[in-house]
């Protein structure tokens, strides 16, 4: 009973959490100022110190090779999708670009060409619609997709820092006179 409590206690904290991060961030001044405290520019500034000791090499950061294998995966989908929402882009309009050409060309032949160029003509449309509904659309719903695994992951590395900033801490204060109790974070129910 304790591990079913346990599993719908981490699946609400997993949906709660993707909710908050799914919703359109206020990127304007005024919002910006409003969330600035002592807190959070105390927090930002030790997740700064530590990517640039991060960097230097004076400090190493927290690996975890499932995340990142998930999160390789995750980018070469976010650069597929924007690859093909590009190229996409590109094939209708230089589609459309040989079309216009066919045209002009039938339109000097319009005594003996005139059913077919308004036949070229449909079937142009038709094909930019097809492309644009089959393919086009699907792959920009997938890259909208991608945006709240971004800010997931960014808010994931930032957590990450924290703790690496929090260990570098308890490392650097420990004092070999006085004994403290440590929990391994695994191993802590509440965590």
């Amino acid at each position: 009973m304790a591990n079913v409590a346990k599993e719908i206690n981490e699946y609400t904290k997993r949906l709660d959490l993707i909710n908050k991060y799914r919703t359109a961030a206020d990127h304007s001044l005024q919002s910006k100022m409003q969330r600035v405290s002592m807190h959070s520019v105390a927090k930002k500034s030790a997740r700064f110190s530590a990517i640039v000791s991060e960097k230097l090499g004076i400090m190493s950061t927290t690996k975890d090779p499932d995340f990142d294998e998930e999160e390789t995966k995750f980018r070469c989908v976010q650069r597929s999708a924007i690859a093909i929402v590009r190229d996409i882009k590109e094939l209708l309009k230089g589609i459309k670009m040989r079309h216009c050409m066919e045209l002009a060309i039938s339109e000097a032949l319009t005594t003996v060409l005139i059913e077919g160029a308004k036949t070229k003509e449909m079937e142009a449309v038709h094909r930019e619609n097809f492309v644009n509904k089959r393919i086009g659309l699907p792959a920009k719903q997938l890259v909208s997709l991608c945006e709240v695994p971004e800010r997931l992951i960014a808010k994931r590395y930032d957590k990450v820092l924290d703790f690496d900033n929090a260990q570098y801490r308890l490392d650097k204060n420990k004092d070999p006179t006085r004994t403290r109790i440590c929990i391994p974070r695994k191993m802590c129910a509440w965590c």
